[in-house]
């Protein structure tokens, strides 16, 4: 697999995770579907520059999908919902085992010796360091925030009377 270095990172379609590197140069490591990236951003701030990038920022998202969730913890991002880029964190996003992983490249998921392995439609595979029942959580909430967004398109030109 290929390895390029940035000093930034916009998050994109073909974006699959993002997670903390402990390099003194590089703080995040991506993969997209061909390649992996080391980025000198930490993840976070990667997040927070891809929102921005998209017209909102991390904190913007996160006080909004909160809100429609009713909870601050372990909120999923939409960083750009036009094009289908939501990613969920596995843990708190302060936490450095905090993966970012993108819901629609997640084929699968499964429990392996209380880390949780999740399958990419590309055929690569990683561990997160969660039980299977809170990534289970996690994507769920991920999928209701995705229908909430949406919604305004279903009943779009609908009465609901």
């Amino acid at each position: 697999m290929q390895i390029e270095k940035r000093e930034q990172y916009i998050i994109t379609r073909n974006t699959i995770a993002v997670f903390r590197l402990h390099d003194p140069v590089y703080q995040s490591r991506v993969l997209e579907a061909d390649k992996e990236i080391l980025v000198e951003q930490s993840p976070l701030s990667i997040i927070d520059h891809s929102c921005m990038q998209y017209g909102s920022s991390y904190e913007g998202r996160v006080h909004a999908i909160g809100r429609l969730l009713r909870t601050d913890k372990k909120v999923p991002i939409p960083v750009h919902p036009a094009h289908g880029v939501f990613m969920l964190p596995t843990s708190s996003p302060t936490n450095t085992n905090c993966v970012w992983l993108s819901f629609y490249h997640i084929q699968s998921y499964k429990e392996t010796k209380s880390r949780t392995q999740v399958s990419f439609y590309n055929g690569t595979a990683l561990f997160v360091e969660t039980s299977e029942r809170s990534f289970d959580q996690q994507y769920k909430r991920t999928g209701t925030v995705i229908a909430l967004l949406n919604n305004e398109h279903f009943f779009m030109g609908q009465s609901l009377s």
